[in-house]
């Protein structure tokens, strides 16, 4: 009976173990088809570098380094640099998440834009899949779930340029159909909402507000109807002013910065912004020179929010509007080439990430100048963050890549104004359309 019931149970483990082989099996030849199925052979193009615009090149690497170098100085009061830490450690760190970023900056200026579209599903589902994942196993810090590894690798800073490449896709594909309810905005609505909606349920407001932001920018520009371009503005005002009234920090930020300006006398010291001002205000017209910035003590996280505060008071105005003019000149040369693209998904492609970065510094610019409630959101390869930099220099690739192409077709009509002149044409000789 013994070696019976031994015999009889043998059996079906080995049955299991050939179920469990050929489970593995096909699971590892589906995903060998799924990547074959990729066109790799047109992936990467290691021709006409020649041709990309080094002047976006570099005034982003002048960022870049100068934010290095900036949050070394904004780190040396040692006021928020972990205990049992040099006053070097965030500036080191950035160093090393700017090898990464430039790697990843490389790797999208070799790969042709077009290859993205092959990656169109994967770049939804793996946005709206690892929002998801931040949400349920993520870090809790400063009353959010915003991140993995105790802060480490913020999942929604890549959703961003994920988005962006799929918008651009999207809407190329639908044409003419953008002008339908059911086709153009519904869907889109849909797809930017539930990804919005996870981002705000972080919850980080700020980076919802800006990614519909842009994506509201790049349906305008694909060919929108008017009506369908009013629903999007109404819904995000809409959401915006039940985030204000509602959510009790947004309501206290809001508060806090209309009583700076009605109020000045009744500024509270505790208040973030009220010493990104003071920052700003020491520094005069030349600033105090590098590292010799004393204010910026005060500043709450000057490495990162604040980073622009610092600036400010070590190299003064002058300094500021230097910053402040290369983030122009990125706003230029990304419209340039928006406009120079070779067809309309390379030309949204180009707009998408252009208007993130500029409009991104801009907010960040306005919030330590006072001009807007806090935020909270990084100014784009100044601040430190390794999931900012890495990111926002991988939109740059995306950049120089389309450059390369918008350069061979300089002789031909470019897909920027081209596109724009039939959308007008659309609009003017279809005002009822939809």
């Amino acid at each position: 009976m013994k070696e019976r019931s031994a015999y009889t149970f043998a059996v079906p483990v080995e049955e299991l173990g050939r179920v469990e082989r050929r489970r593995r099996s096909s699971s590892l030849a589906g995903l060998r088809r799924w990547l074959e199925s990729k066109r790799w052979d047109e992936a990467f193009d290691l021709s006409n570098f020649a041709g990309s615009d080094w002047a976006l090149l570099v005034a982003v690497l002048a960022l870049t380094c100068l934010g290095v170098l900036m949050i070394y100085s904004a780190s040396l009061s040692g006021r928020f640099v972990p205990l049992n830490e040099p006053l070097n450690y965030y500036a080191v760190r950035q160093l090393r998440w700017m090898a990464v970023g430039l790697a990843a900056m490389g790797l999208f200026w070799a790969v042709r834009y077009s290859f993205w579209k092959e990656w169109s599903v994967e770049l939804l589902i793996g946005s709206i899949g690892v929002l998801f994942l931040v949400l349920l196993f993520g870090d809790r810090r400063f009353n959010a779930t915003r991140t993995f590894f105790n802060g480490s690798l913020q999942p929604s800073e890549f959703v961003k340029l994920a988005m962006i490449l799929y918008a651009a896709i999207w809407l190329s594909s639908k044409k003419d159909k953008l002008q339908s309810f059911s086709f153009g905005l519904i869907p889109y609505g849909f797809m930017f909402g539930m990804i919005g909606g996870l981002i705000f349920a972080e919850p980080d407001k700020s980076t919802a507000l800006l990614l519909l932001s842009v994506a509201v920018v790049m349906f305008i520009v694909a060919g929108a109807h008017p009506k369908e371009v009013a629903v999007i503005l109404l819904v995000i005002a809409l959401v915006a002013v039940g985030t204000v009234l509602f959510t009790d920090y947004a309501r206290e930020r809001t508060q806090s910065f209309l009583t700076r300006w009605s109020q000045p006398s009744l500024a509270d010291p505790n208040d973030q912004a009220y010493w990104f001002i003071e920052s700003l205000r020491a520094g005069g017209l030349f600033g105090k020179g590098f590292a010799a910035g004393e204010v910026k003590a005060m500043v709450i996280l000057p490495h990162s929010d604040g980073i622009f505060a610092v600036i400010g008071e070590e190299f003064g105005l002058v300094g500021a509007l230097v910053v402040l003019f290369l983030y122009l000149w990125i706003a230029r040369k990304g419209l340039e080439i928006a406009r120079r693209a070779p067809d309309m998904m390379s030309m949204l492609m180009a707009l998408g990430v252009t208007v993130w970065l500029t409009l991104q510094a801009f907010i960040n610019i306005a919030v330590v100048a006072g001009a807007l409630p806090v935020t909270g959101m990084p100014l784009p390869f100044l601040s430190y963050g390794g999931s900012s930099l890495i990111s926002s220099l991988a939109g740059v690739g995306v950049l120089l890549n389309i450059s390369r192409y918008a350069a061979e077709e300089e002789g031909l009509e470019n897909a920027g104004s081209a596109v724009w002149r039939r959308n007008r044409r659309t609009r003017l000789s279809h005002p009822g359309r939809r």
